[in-house]
Order: C-alpha cells, then sequence, then structure tokens
C-alpha cells in the first residue's frame, strides 16, 4: 500500500471555493483510476489568511499510480484553476509505504466486561478494495442493509475519520417504509482498521483486515456491547451483511 501526498497554500477566504474545486478535480481523478483505494484533503490554518492544504490518496501499487499520474510519478499534477487560488505549490509529491501500526491507537473504547463476539471472512480482494467498502458510500450501501430493503447511495453520508459521522437511511423495498441509522467513526487507518460506535444499546464494531497475498484478505469482524440476549439475532444479521460484502467484492448480485 502506498501513500501519494501533495501540499499547497491558499488564502483562507478562497479555501471554500477551492476546496470545491479539489473534490471535482484532483480528488475524484484520484478515486476514479483503478487501483486507488481512497483520498482525503487536509486543511490547517496558518493564520494570516494562509491555509495549508494537504492531499493524500492511498494506492495498491507504484504501477497503479503512473496510470493516474504518468511515468514520472513524482511530478505533482496541476488543473487549469490551480493557478488562480493557489499562493504556493509544491511541484513533486512524497510516496510513502503505509504499513499496520505496531501500536494500535485507541479509538472508541467499550466498558471494560462488556460482552463481545467475533467473526472472520476471507474476500477474494486486495485489503484497500474491503477498506474502501467501510469508508465510501456507493460501496458501503451495497452491503450495510438487511434484507427486503436497500440503502440508496444519495441517502448515506460518510466522514470517514475519527469521529465522523455516518448517517443513512435503508428503505423497504416491499412498501418504501424508512429506517434511518447512524454510527460514529473510532479508529479509520486505511487499509487495514476501521470502527463504528453506536448508541441505544452502546456497541464498537472493530473490522481489521489482513493481508493474506494471493488468498486475498481476511476480515475479523469484532462486535462489543451487544446484549446477550440480542447476539443470536445479531449474527444471522452481521452474517448476511458480511455475505452482501462478499456478493460486492465478486461482482454478484445479492
Amino acid at each position: 500500500m502506498i501513500a501519494r501526498v501533495w501540499r499547497g497554500w491558499v488564502r483562507t477566504e478562497r479555501l471554500a471555493e477551492y476546496v470545491a474545486i479539489v473534490d471535482r478535480t484532483g480528488l475524484a481523478g484520484y478515486r476514479r483510476t483503478p487501483g486507488n483505494a481512497g483520498a482525503q484533503l487536509l486543511t490547517r490554518d496558518l493564520g494570516e489568511g494562509r491555509t495549508e492544504l494537504i492531499t493524500i490518496s492511498w494506492w495498491t501499487d507504484l504501477q497503479h499510480i503512473k496510470s493516474f499520474a504518468g511515468e514520472d510519478i513524482e511530478l505533482a499534477i496541476y488543473y487549469p484553476e490551480d493557478d488562480e487560488y493557489l499562493l504556493e505549490r509544491e511541484s513533486t509529491v512524497a510516496h510513502f509505504e503505509v504499513t499496520p501500526p505496531r501500536e494500535v491507537p485507541d479509538g472508541v473504547q467499550p466498558d471494560a466486561g462488556t460482552p463481545a463476539f467475533t467473526l472472520t471472512r476471507v474476500y477474494p480482494a486486495a485489503p484497500p478494495v474491503v477498506f474502501a467498502h467501510f469508508t465510501e458510500p456507493a460501496p458501503f450501501c451495497r452491503w450495510f442493509v438487511v434484507d427486503g430493503h436497500t440503502t440508496p447511495p444519495d441517502r448515506v453520508t460518510l466522514d470517514a475519520r475519527p469521529g465522523g459521522r455516518i448517517s443513512g437511511t435503508m428503505v423497504a423495498q416491499q412498501d418504501g417504509q424508512e429506517i434511518p441509522f447512524s454510527a460514529t467513526y473510532g479508529r479509520v487507518e486505511p487499509p487495514w482498521t476501521v470502527q463504528f460506535g453506536f448508541s441505544g444499546p452502546p456497541e464498537v464494531v472493530t473490522m481489521t483486515l489482513t493481508d493474506l497475498g494471493a488468498a486475498g484478505t481476511q476480515l475479523t469482524y469484532r462486535n462489543e456491547g451487544c446484549p446477550p440476549e440480542d447476539r443470536a439475532e445479531a449474527l444471522v444479521g452481521v452474517g448476511r451483511m458480511l455475505d452482501a460484502l462478499e456478493a460486492s467484492l465478486t461482482g454478484a448480485a445479492r
């Protein structure tokens, strides 16, 4: 897994305009390129009317980066609109190897002694492809759904960062009745670990991915906080969601 990082600087008063431009040019270009596992834009107010921007995109390998950036992947890619907004820019980008953390940082933590259950699956896809199903609306909606319902992508919002919100609506296929849902991201560590925190009752779901090479990716799904009396039903429901995840990854119809 490779992280590609770029930096630039804009006037703070024009930040919102430029963020929209970056989203529809650079970030969109990343995301539609095969081998891309996601992208984010970070901003930092430096004071005195200047804001720093950093884009981070994740890629399965250098060859796929070349399909986006060309043979010299160290050169930054710019668009015509950039000249109007950027005060300064880096002419090159940096690439970093992404490795699983040796020490796992704290995310959403359940209380000690909380009941838990764990499920594991192996999927025929690389970790970044599986991980995108937890952070991007279109693939998320193909597995995060209950029987007899759909989860329309245009009814889902995913703010995939620690503390970010997950919200959406499932719609019954028979009568159109709606089931709203919401959660909060805990740890978000592409492409290895993601956490969802639910309330009422409080539950924490941690999904950890392990790269099995040619065999694909192992998903370890751990739920902490599910009441014992609800566990049997939860195991069935989660199992069906993980089946839907497999169907999405293999391209099969659910």
